[in-house]
């Protein structure tokens, strides 16, 4: 790999060490479902959210009309 990119063996390792120590084992998903379930969490995230924000804007809306 490293003679593809044109650089020194010693080069390529160094940034692989480098590479490895700023990854965090936690970081990275295990498996393939474990990812596919972050992605739908994510999702369901984004939903909830804009469905909160929908509630406290009607929430406000029949509060201004009580008045």
């Amino acid at each position: 790999m490293a003679a593809e990119l044109g650089v020194k063996k010693s080069t390529f390792t160094r940034w692989v060490t480098l590479s490895n120590r700023s990854i965090k084992q936690d970081d990275v998903p295990s498996s393939f479902g474990e990812s596919t379930r972050v992605r739908q969490l994510e999702k369901e995230n984004a939903r909830v959210k804009a469905e909160n924000s929908f509630l406290k804007k009607a929430a406000g809306y029949f509060a201004q009309m009580q008045k």
